[in-house]
């Protein structure tokens, strides 16, 4: 059975709506995980757990990367597939226009996905700040574990970044 014009627009329109509410919610869970993970940090340094948080660091920074990733996914699917042809979705195609005229952002804004990995980072390494690093120094378990926790962290972190801000 043929759809005619006007039931496949609203088709079109149902999946954009669907789509932009997988991007708030996945934005939304991100801020909820960011408000977990300064939860946790704050709790394993009241434990005297210092050593894990390269561990919750990490961890949180994977789950970052797969929320922001897949919001970039959606977004460009919308702008080049739902938002193709005469949809009737103005906004999208003049983002679309000032994205490939390079006037989307004309200053460097600090994208949230830039701000959790900066985030993550400073929670992997923050022992060094807190004076931890005499009684890691000694490359116990703790030690070695916090390092290459805080190692992984860091080094994904530049990766991810490089990657997160070609697309």
């Amino acid at each position: 059975m043929e759809l005619n014009n006007k039931e496949q627009l609203e088709n079109v329109r149902v999946e954009y709506t669907a789509l932009r509410a997988e991007i708030l919610q996945a934005d939304n869970i991100c801020l909820l995980m960011m408000g977990y993970l300064v939860a946790g940090f704050g709790l394993l340094y009241s434990v005297q757990l210092e050593w894990l948080v390269s561990l919750l660091a990490f961890i949180s920074l994977c789950y970052f990367t797969e929320k922001r990733f897949s919001i970039r996914k959606i977004a460009f699917f919308v702008s080049n597939e739902v938002c193709k042809d005469n949809s009737g979705f103005r906004w999208e195609k003049y983002v679309q226009e000032l994205r490939t005229q390079g006037k989307l952002r004309p200053f460097a804004v600090l994208r949230p996905y830039n701000a959790e990995l900066i985030i993550c980072c400073f929670i992997a390494i923050s022992p060094i700040f807190n004076g931890i690093l005499t009684e890691l120094s000694l490359l116990n378990a703790n030690a070695i574990f916090w390092f290459l926790f805080a190692f992984f962290t860091v080094v994904l972190s530049i990766v991810n970044a490089t990657k997160y801000n070609q697309i």
